[in-house]
């Protein structure tokens, strides 16, 4: 029992107050009347108070309106006589309520987004965040081809488990499928197998398939596990041998042998009694060494005859030459070096080349022939050719001649120079060498836009068939390459000073020149002139913005129309982020130069209910100066019914350090 006193606790005019334990027991447990209502004690009702307050009467609602805050709005029909009230929230998305009103939730703070941005996978959360992610296979779960070990918090396996375990730690117990031991002795000793030293049969040990011990034959050579009987068998009878050498039983005999003995030819230098060398190769026959050719070759001695060498000598010729030397004993002359002949030398054809001697013992001048000649005397002649001697070649001509093989002329001519005179002779005043069709040069007389004195001082008279007049002096310098254009006689008066500049450079002109813009006399209203010539600037259809999203402009967009426009109808919120392209693509594109300045104009139409905007961010989720940069205004964003031009000034062009200022 507990302390509290058993009893019915609280009336009509009273409430029960209870103690309750831990336990859920109720420990103690009174009673507190309840007080009489009054202008400041909140209660009961007295008879007397009930009854005025029943007889205060009745009344008319007059009219019921709805006031929009704390994220509720709503819309009252019938206000003055039956009213139907609906209510409405003008917050988008997730609602969220904070014991006062409403408001749209946050994502990842306020709850988890959805899981259709996420890949295909097992889904995990966090719980500090609770933002939901695809977990990873190998830490966050256990694929079928991984391993537990690198899981972190995964529950431990107390029930059972079916497949392959690729590694199992402890002991298998034998009921279990295991053999109840850690090492392979242990376990066939508890297995009850034999050991694999010296294993001892019982019972009946069965062959392997296909084998019968008591079937086996003599000379079985098969992997069968022979019997005692098969080996006893085995080696009581000796193997025969064949080959050159055969045996049958313990008899031994040689199929073919020459002469008799006991000793076979084995020995590394054997000695043999007059043997037929056939086709044997050796390397040296009575200490004479012999090289063995690379094919073949033939050494012939004639009968009866001997070959003597006193000295090393090698003997190099042409195949198939025969050398005959001196009926009788005697020395071989040289002809590679100075050679003196003993006695009177006849030869037989004429010697070509130098002979050297005593010309005191010459009985006889051999007569020379041919080119050179020669008759009974030291005196040669050298033969004429058929050129007439001469003189050739001239101012006028060239000569022409023949050569021989042997460096003579043989024949020689004068040619003529064709065609106008050569360089000092005559050529007509005021002309000039040009080559004719005919590949020859000619005088001819300088005409056209140019013609030539006879000092070599040139004039223009006339470029391109037009007459030119100049009043004063034409200088130019480097490249200079200009086209005038004109359909009838027209005056061209250029300053005293100055650069021109082309159509394509008018920089050149406005850097240091003053030009009036504006037609004298008009209101300017026909747009920018320069004298009476308007000025126009075409630009492409503008970008129309619709979606609620990033849109990364390009550098042709904002070059090429630069206008974007934010016109969305269906979505009540459309906050379209134009996302800038790197400075370095507009400073290519452009052919941008530090100073140059261009504009993009941005326009968010109004449409009734909804709140569009543009907002302008130099990098992916970021208003503020990045990506090379520099924003003067931190956060430009352009609301419903408004517009805004935004400036861009080019600050630097050096490659990898390109930057534009936004104002």
């Amino acid at each position: 029992n507990t302390a509290v006193t058993a009893g019915t606790y609280g009336t009509a005019t009273s409430v029960p107050s209870v103690t309750v334990d831990s336990k859920g027991r109720i420990t103690s447990a009174t009673v507190n009347a309840i007080p009489t209502a009054s202008g400041s004690t909140a209660g009961l009702l007295s008879a007397s108070d009930y009854t005025a307050f029943t007889n205060k009467g009745s009344g008319t609602v007059t009219g019921v309106s709805i006031s929009s805050a704390n994220g509720f709005a709503g819309t009252v029909s019938n206000a003055n006589t039956s009213p139907a009230i609906s209510i409405s929230t003008s917050v988008t998305g997730m609602l969220k309520g904070n014991g006062t009103g409403i408001s749209a939730a946050t994502a990842g703070t306020d709850y988890s987004a959805g899981t259709a941005s996420l890949a295909t996978g097992i889904v995990k959360s966090t719980t500090s965040t609770g933002a939901l992610t695809i977990a990873v296979a190998g830490s966050d779960y256990l694929t079928p081809t991984g391993s537990a070990a690198t899981l972190t918090n995964f529950p431990t396996l107390n029930q059972n488990t079916t497949g392959t375990a690729a590694n199992v730690s402890g002991t298998v117990a034998i009921a279990n499928g295991g053999t109840g031991a850690t090492t392979a002795a242990a376990a066939r000793t508890s297995l009850g197998a034999a050991s694999l030293d010296s294993p001892t049969f019982t019972g009946t040990p069965t062959l392997p398939t296909g084998t019968i011990a008591t079937t086996q034959t003599a000379g079985n050579n098969s992997t069968a596990i022979a019997t005692t009987a098969f080996v006893a068998a085995a080696n009581g009878t000796n193997a025969n041998l064949t080959g050159p050498i055969t045996s049958i039983g313990n008899a031994t005999s040689v199929a073919s042998q020459t002469g008799t003995g006991s000793k076979f030819v084995m020995d590394t230098s054997p000695t043999l009694v007059t043997p037929t060398l056939g086709v044997a190769t050796a390397t040296s026959v009575n200490k004479v060494t012999l090289t063995a050719p690379a094919t073949a070759a033939t050494l012939t001695i004639a009968n009866n005859k001997t070959l003597t060498a006193n000295n090393s000598l090698i003997l190099a010729g042409t195949d198939g030459t025969t050398m005959t030397f001196p009926g009788s004993s005697a020395s071989v002359a040289r002809t590679d070096a100075a050679q003196t002949f003993t006695g009177v030398q006849t030869f037989s054809s004429t010697i070509a080349g130098n002979i050297t001697g005593n010309a005191a013992t010459v009985t006889t001048n051999a007569n020379m022939s041919g080119d050179v000649t020669s008759s009974g005397s030291n005196v040669t002649t050298l033969a004429a050719t058929t050129v007439t001697a001469g003189s050739y070649g001239s101012a006028t001509s060239v000569p022409t001649f023949t050569v021989d093989s042997k460096g003579r002329i043989t024949s020689a001519s004068n040619t003529s120079i064709s065609g106008v005179s050569a360089v000092g002779s005559s050529l007509a005043s005021s002309k000039i060498l040009v080559g004719n069709a005919s590949d020859l040069a000619a005088a001819v007389a300088m005409s056209g836009d140019v013609t030539i004195s006879n000092t070599g001082a040139t004039t223009v008279g006339k470029i391109g068939g037009k007459d030119v007049s100049l009043a004063g002096n034409l200088t130019t310098s480097g490249a200079f390459a200009t086209t005038l254009t004109t359909t009838a006689a027209t005056s061209v008066t250029l300053p005293t000073t100055g650069t021109l500049a082309t159509t394509t450079d008018v920089a050149n002109v406005l850097d240091d020149a003053t030009m009036t813009i504006g037609k004298s006399g008009s209101s300017n209203g026909d747009g920018v002139r320069f004298a009476n010539k308007r000025i126009l600037f075409n630009k492409s259809d503008p970008i129309i913005c619709t979606t609620d999203a990033e849109k990364t402009t390009t550098a042709a967009e904002i070059l090429e129309s630069g206008i974007y426009i934010n016109n969305n109808s269906a979505d009540n919120d459309a906050r379209t982020k134009i996302v800038l392209p790197a400075p370095s693509t507009i400073i290519a594109a452009a052919g941008a130069k530090v100073g140059d300045v261009f504009t993009i104009f941005i326009s968010v139409v109004a449409i009734s209910g909804k709140s569009n905007s543009i907002a302008l961010y130099t990098s992916t989720g970021n208003q503020g100066s990045s990506n090379g940069y520099s924003m003067l205004h931190s956060n430009i964003t352009v609301g419903e019914s408004a517009s805004r031009v935004v400036y861009f000034r080019v600050t630097n062009v050096t490659s990898g350090s390109e930057a534009i200022s936004i104002y």
